[in-house]
């Protein structure tokens, strides 16, 4: 099996304007360019893939608050209400490191493993946002996000969260939605642990991806549009889904810290965390041959 080298950004359905005076970064890399933006309250990293134009997808931050933007973090965030006390997180796609940061400061005794392949977009993640240098439970790994796992397989490292959150500049790549990788993701897994994906709601896709996740892990969690983003967020486990009682017991101690630094309404967000099978059941699986 071929793996192919992509770059792994944060997704945000918005466009910013191109006018070179909110530019206030632009730098080539090997997958394409990288551009920081200001914009108004918020600093943006977007993406220019090779060949073409600056795309929407970016992951975007406040100048003077740890609020998040966009919905599909907020919902990522849920994987901390399904697994108690998590002790490791691997999280594939730095961006500016909005989730790995919210994670990192919301369960600090945790080790939080950071997949991204470009190197120059941790350079500019360290040099014009948060990311830090030098913190033993927040380790960045260059590399393809497949081949991460399949290393982490050889290790036998198990993950009690592991978020996925990869696009190139159509779609997530084919070889991070098929059948043999989410059988992958489930041998780095604990138990009881979650997978959380990042989607679009709107993809030509929704309805394989959907079949072939029913297939890997059962019943899952389907946050759809949630607060009216065009994302569809996934989370799945080997075992049985929590029930609701479960959810608020575990998402108790996180309550306070989510909704005053993070912008997060845990209330709101568990109620949308339920079982919604939206999609033709007789689709084709996403395989890898």
């Amino acid at each position: 099996m071929r793996l192919f080298l992509l770059t792994i950004y944060f997704i945000a359905f918005i466009e910013l304007p191109a006018h070179s005076n909110n530019v206030i970064y632009e730098d080539k890399s090997v997958h394409g360019n990288i551009q920081v933006t200001l914009f108004e309250e918020m600093l943006c990293m977007r993406f220019k893939g090779i060949g073409g134009n600056y795309s929407g997808r970016q992951g975007c931050t406040y100048r003077d608050s740890r609020k998040m933007i966009f919905s599909y973090t907020k919902v990522l965030m849920g994987s901390l209400f399904i697994v108690d006390s998590p002790k490791r997180v691997l999280i594939i796609g730095l961006g500016v490191g909005t989730l790995p940061l919210a994670i990192r400061r919301t369960i600090p005794g945790a080790l939080v493993d950071v997949v991204e392949i470009d190197p120059n977009v941790i350079k500019v993640a360290k040099t014009y946002f948060e990311w830090p240098d030098g913190d033993d439970l927040l380790v960045t790994h260059i590399a393809d996000g497949r081949q991460f796992v399949l290393d982490a397989i050889s290790r036998s490292d198990r993950y009690d969260i592991v978020l996925l959150d990869a696009f190139d500049d159509e779609y997530i790549p084919r070889h991070l939605m098929t059948l043999g990788f989410l059988e992958e993701i489930k041998k780095i897994m604990q138990p009881e642990g979650i997978f959380g994906v990042n989607t679009f709601a709107s993809s030509k896709f929704y309805d394989n991806e959907s079949v072939t996740y029913q297939i890997a892990f059962g019943d899952y969690f389907n946050i759809f549009r949630y607060e009216n983003s065009g994302n569809r967020v996934i989370l799945a486990m080997n075992n049985k889904l929590p029930k609701k009682s479960t959810l608020d017991a575990n998402a108790k101690k996180y309550k306070k810290i989510l909704k005053n630094v993070y912008g997060i309404n845990v209330d709101d967000l568990i109620s949308n965390m339920q079982v919604k099978k939206n999609w033709d059941k007789n689709a084709k699986v996403i395989k890898d041959h």
